[in-house]
């Protein structure tokens, strides 16, 4: 059993790294399909690296110069930002990162690309800073709460910091100091807040965790992440224990829920007694067994949105292997616009860092790159790149 517990802490680690009509958001909302058929074509995107570039990249992020696309990857090995070409498929510079002194950088939560000279970098000493791409430091933001009920973080997968650029606005995720995610009321407390970069005021946004959430005594485990993303005006949202997508308009304020139901996975999460979730093995078996609804992911070239779930299964154990986390099934939904579900696939397993990807003008990149993956190459960057077209269904 010891290889067990020692399995389960690391996976963990790993974890925490890593035509609809509208509706009320307090009612249930109906799944609606489309009538649209659609297809797709996998292309492979593949950049050599030297010895100092990752074929992983877990902290990551895009940009757009007007001409060219950038994949930006934080490289922790060696504290810095690697810059590939996607048009190019090379790799162009690197913006080295200081430890100590006036530029001292820590790790990041994340980091959000205005222009190849403005890096708002957030760090995980809850620092928000603005670089050049030699790493100066530009200006330093003060992340702090009047009134000390919330902290501030991001997430390079669930909850990406965001700059609305027009408004001057950056968008972080916030969470309550006052409760423990453990404790339901930890849940009422609003996750989006922004901070003014003209004059650092700082402000929450009036969203929650739906009801599933805040059920007394209950526990839904390692749950507890909200997926957040901003399309346009608004704020489009959504939680790993519940299939329905929610969006929040800033102008508005109005409130929308659509229903994301899968075909091929349990769609209700098992409660776990509140005993069992100081239990590290307990936690991790729960999600192990249970389907786990990642973030939504726009693609505004072809109007689509994709999302990736995990379904849950029985956890196992023999003499030779324990299966985890990073083993359950992975299904990829596209939805169109106004979230009517196009399509369904279950992708292939122990393939790509699905959790990762992100879309260009040339479609939806997958990263090569499961840490099971045998055909993984360490000497080169790879995505396969997934081109959805609709179906032209005119006789």
């Amino acid at each position: 059993m010891d290889n067990q517990c020692i399995f389960l802490t690391a996976s963990l680690f790993f974890l925490l790294l890593m035509g609809c009509t509208t509706r009320n958001e307090s009612e249930s909302a109906k799944t609606l399909y489309s009538d649209k058929k659609i297809s797709f074509g996998i292309d492979t995107l593949t950049i050599k690296l030297n010895k100092e570039l990752n074929f992983d990249y877990p902290y990551s992020s895009r940009f757009f110069d007007g001409s060219e696309t950038y994949f930006v990857g934080y490289n922790s090995g060696l504290h810095k930002l690697d810059f590939f070409s996607l048009e190019g498929l090379k790799y162009s510079f690197s913006t080295i990162l200081e430890k100590d002194g006036p530029n001292g950088m820590d790790d990041p939560w994340d980091f959000f690309i205005q222009s190849l000279d403005s890096i708002y970098y957030l760090g995980k000493d809850s620092k928000l800073t603005l670089l050049d791409t030699s790493g100066k430091v530009l200006s330093v933001f003060k992340l702090e709460d009047p009134m000390g009920n919330y902290g501030y973080k991001a997430n390079p997968i669930t909850f990406k910091i965001f700059l609305n650029q027009e408004k001057n606005k950056m968008y972080l995720n916030s969470y309550s100091f006052s409760h423990l995610p453990n404790n339901h009321a930890y849940f009422k407390e609003p996750f989006v807040s922004f901070i003014d970069l003209r004059n650092s005021d700082m402000d929450t946004i009036p969203i929650q965790f739906p009801k599933i959430y805040l059920e007394t005594d209950k526990i839904l485990g390692e749950y507890m992440e909200p997926n957040v993303i901003f399309v346009d005006n608004r704020i489009i949202y959504s939680f790993p224990a519940d299939p329905s997508i929610y969006t929040y308009n800033l102008t508005t304020k109005e409130k929308e829920v659509f229903g994301g139901e899968s075909l091929n996975s349990k769609n209700s999460i098992e409660y776990m007694a509140p005993d069992d979730y100081h239990d590290i093995q307990k936690r991790i078996i729960h999600q192990i067994e249970n389907t786990y609804f990642y973030n939504v992911v726009h693609d505004p070239f072809r109007k689509l949105f994709y999302r990736i779930h995990s379904g849950g299964v029985s956890f196992q154990i023999d003499e030779d292997d324990i299966n985890s986390v990073f083993e359950k099934p992975i299904f990829l939904t596209v939805f169109d616009e106004n979230f009517n579900i196009l399509q369904e696939m279950e992708l292939p397993s122990k393939t790509y860092n699905a959790l990762s990807m992100f879309v260009t003008k040339s479609g939806l990149h997958l990263p090569f790159s499961h840490y099971l993956n045998q055909d993984v190459d360490e000497g080169k960057l790879v995505f396969h790149v997934y081109k959805f077209e609709m179906e032209n269904t005119n006789p």
